[in-house]
């Protein structure tokens, strides 16, 4: 069944409507709140292959072992119990440690909850009250969030999350939502336990590929009509998204070049290479985002154990994956970006773009020159050249501002003259 575009942007307009008591409105500043967004867990009984929770369990421990120290607030965007395969009475205590940490997060007043399609039964604050007991008392699950983001106090943009099942056939909800959960129970639960069957795909892709999220994008883009630049976050999809990523380079060889080099002298290997580029590869090219308004966080619920989510925090936003290559509790930053620079991609207008200092429509060029210090370079629209230098790892910040005048004095021996670096605008 195909997605209905406008279907799925009227459906989130509905679901996003700030006027809603099912909408949290919150604030974010830069540089100071810290937010981790994770969604469709999919946590089930631990009973064999229909749970697929069960093998991200140690990653997930893992991650919110990390971020509460860290201080981050957790979101979680939606189909964390799988509530199709299961009733709430069979999921209650079977990861008695995981709802310890989120239990943390929530006495905390760190935890934030949107319902999802697999979850929709937490629509209903009855039933949340039924099932979210104890420690874990007094838990409201929304169906979006939505967090004015300032800068040193300016207003500069808005963070809205939901679960992005909107609009979609599988959306789950009306007044038929237990009878669908109850059909699948007695049917594709038993499948999936039966033949090892999973829905997901390991995280090694965070490209724009499907027609939702596509749908998802679109929706982002159109309320670039509104006052403050949104960037929307969602999950649903299982496909993690990058709002300025790029799509990779290519490193294989030209099919050309294989077939000479066959016909000349074939071997297995050239062989298995030849077959290998004559095949069309799976799901077509990313669909391309020249504004970075649409991010997604994957899922926690991957065949191979990894878990993949959305961190907002230290002036970035990152996508990041749990566990690392080496199966360590460590977590792999796949993209990132300065969240101030992307809202300004988002806000920016044609006519104040700059081509060759936004070469994926952004209003930056980053460059990493060590594993976790960075520099970004963007014009503003009074034609002076910002360079910001950062170390997260010690929060240390530097700014240098240089006209474009500035720039024209640098002498031949390829050294900034003062003029460009005499009073620079610093921030420790």
């Amino acid at each position: 069944m195909g997605i209905d575009r406008q279907k799925v942007i009227e459906a989130l307009t509905k679901a996003c409507d700030p006027s809603r008591a099912e909408v949290y409105k919150g604030s974010y500043a830069i540089g100071t709140t810290k937010l981790i967004v994770l969604s469709d867990l999919h946590r089930g009984a631990r009973d064999n292959n229909s749970d697929d929770f069960w093998r991200c369990e140690e990653a997930y421990n893992s991650a919110l072992g990390y971020y509460w120290d860290a201080g981050y607030t957790l979101i979680l965007l939606g189909d964390v119990e799988e509530l199709w395969e299961n009733s709430p009475a069979e999921l209650r205590g079977k990861y008695g440690q995981t709802s310890g940490l989120e239990a943390k997060f929530h006495k905390a007043d760190r935890l934030l909850r949107v319902f999802g399609n697999h979850d929709s039964l937490w629509a209903n604050p009855g039933d949340v009250a039924k099932f979210f007991t104890g420690p874990l008392d007094g838990t409201t699950v929304y169906e979006a969030l939505r967090f004015k983001v300032t800068d040193d106090g300016r207003p500069c943009g808005e963070l809205v999350l939901t679960h992005g099942h909107q609009g979609s056939a599988d959306a789950n909800d009306g007044p038929f939502v237990r009878i669908r959960a109850f059909a699948v129970r007695r049917g594709f639960t038993w499948l999936q336990k039966a033949f090892n069957l999973s829905a997901n795909t390991p995280a090694r892709d965070h490209s724009l590929r499907s027609a939702h999220s596509i749908a998802m994008r679109d929706w982002a883009l159109e309320q670039r009509s509104t006052a403050d630049p949104v960037i929307l976050i969602a999950g649903h999809t299982h496909q993690p998204v990058f709002g300025t990523s790029a799509p990779e380079v290519s490193t294989r060889r030209e099919l050309n070049v294989v077939e000479a080099e066959y016909e000349a002298a074939p071997t297995p290997m050239l062989g298995a290479e030849l077959e290998m580029l004559r095949t069309q590869p799976y799901g077509g090219p990313p669909e391309p985002m020249d504004v970075p308004c649409y991010f997604n966080t994957g899922c926690c619920c991957f065949h191979d154990g990894d878990v993949t989510g959305i961190e907002i925090a230290d002036e970035e936003i990152r996508l990041v994956r749990w566990l690392d290559d080496e199966r360590e509790p460590v977590r792999k930053v796949l993209a990132r970006d300065f969240l101030r620079d992307v809202l300004a991609a988002v806000a920016a207008d044609e006519s104040r773009q700059t081509p060759e200092l936004r070469p994926h429509g952004g209003a930056r060029i980053v460059l990493e020159f060590a594993e976790d210090r960075r520099v970004s370079v963007r014009a503003d629209e009074h034609g002076e050249v910002v360079f910001t230098a950062r170390d997260p790892s010690t929060g240390s910040q530097r700014t240098v501002t240089f006209t474009l005048d500035d720039l024209e004095t640098e002498d031949r021996s390829g050294e900034p003259s003062e003029v460009g670096t005499s009073a620079p605008a610093a921030r420790e």
